[in-house]
């Protein structure tokens, strides 16, 4: 617990690096050479935030309004939810947050959602064990509910949608990516 250990840290610091970079459309790397040192790197998609476009020109949110929609976004990482709400402040719904599964179910028992953004692994309830318990209760049967997860694999869609859930998106989120899976189910 010392700082003047001889070596440096847990490397803690360079999982969320890579976390980060990850969110930010990008990557770490390291380059080592023995006797010499490392160099360590990385690489984001940025552009100014005022000017967000996709790839034929015109800014993503243009075409979409959901300052109507109420939104539950159910996500434990700090990280992860606060990009999704600064993503969700750029389209203007009606944002609440939940920490975890358990969180969520309490919330969507005392209030009417439009639809509910879920992680799918979270510490109390998981976004699984959630779903099935929101759509037991009432109003909740048909409303969208939309996996957020960082496994992108075939296997973990199908898990998602067998427990009720509507669709999938994978992280990291990207802007035109949420605005169309929000125009499909809200509109």
């Amino acid at each position: 617990m010392s700082n003047t250990r001889p070596v440096g840290g847990t490397g803690l610091g360079l999982a969320l690096t890579r976390q980060i970079a990850a969110l930010m459309g990008g990557e770490v790397g390291v380059e080592t050479t023995a006797g010499v040192g490392s160099h360590f790197w990385f690489t984001a998609a940025l552009q100014p935030a005022d000017n967000i476009q996709t790839g034929d020109g015109e800014a993503p949110t243009a075409a979409f309004d959901f300052t109507d929609a109420r939104i539950l976004v159910v996500e434990d990482n700090a990280i992860n939810l606060e990009v999704l709400e600064l993503l969700l402040a750029k389209i203007g719904p009606q944002v609440s947050v939940a920490e975890n599964g358990q969180i969520a179910v309490n919330m969507a028992s005392s209030a009417f959602y439009d639809l509910i953004l879920m992680d799918m692994r979270m510490p109390v309830m998981d976004g699984l064990s959630a779903t099935s318990i929101i759509r037991a209760l009432p109003g909740y049967a048909d409303i969208p509910i939309v996996a957020l997860t960082a496994n992108a694999f075939e296997d973990d869609r199908q898990l998602c949608l067998k427990s009720g859930m509507n669709d999938f998106l994978a992280k990291p989120i990207r802007l035109d990516t949420l605005c169309a899976v929000l125009s499909k189910w809200l509109s």
